[in-house]
């Protein structure tokens, strides 16, 4: 007896397939990214699973967002995030508590509140990558000339390069470091 085939099967097998790749390819500032949008997933759809009277997607929705929310906990540095690694432990920690009060008062605005806290750092996370991009593609790299203007002439606000300093003195080392410090290990 042959039983039918799910014609929603192979999509959503691709779907993890692709999801997967994408993972384990990442980057460790691209892992972060993944976990804060899928956890923002998850809350928004566990809102809607709330409203909706269902209860067990709403359950699995948040249990999953709980764990990813864990797991961005338990790989902090404090090493090299310092002071900025103990504030977000502690705002990680904030939000599982949220998110548990969430699931046994059915309170979607703590679920919101929740989802808003990682749109805000998921928005910082962001803004960091792209400033340890540029600062990788500064004036001391083949992207920009000797006076620190990129291919299309814009200034990247750095000092010039000259030929005894290389460009070393125009890299900005504080948000180096500052991104450093708020870095996870992946």
């Amino acid at each position: 007896m042959q039983h039918a085939s799910n014609p929603y099967a192979a999509p959503n097998q691709a779907q993890h397939h692709y999801q997967r790749m994408q993972i384990t390819t990442a980057d460790p500032f691209e892992l972060v990214l993944i976990l804060y949008r899928e956890a923002i997933q998850r809350l928004h759809s566990a809102a809607q699973h709330l409203r909706r009277g269902r209860i067990q997607d709403r359950v699995t929705d948040i249990s999953r967002a709980q764990d990813m929310i864990a797991e961005l906990k338990a790989t902090l540095d404090f090493e090299q995030g310092g002071d900025i690694a103990k504030q977000l432990e502690r705002l990680y920690g904030y939000m599982l508590q949220r998110l548990s009060h969430a699931n046994a008062q059915q309170d979607v605005e703590a679920l919101d509140e929740v989802a808003n806290l990682l749109t805000t750092l998921q928005s910082a996370w962001e803004g960091a990558r792209e400033n340890l991009k540029n600062s990788e593609s500064g004036p001391d790299s083949p992207d920009h000339d000797a006076q620190g203007r990129d291919e299309q002439g814009r200034d990247s606000g750095r000092q010039p390069r000259s030929p005894d300093n290389q460009g070393t003195q125009g890299r900005t080392p504080a948000s180096e470091n500052e991104l450093h410090k708020i870095r996870l290990s992946a």
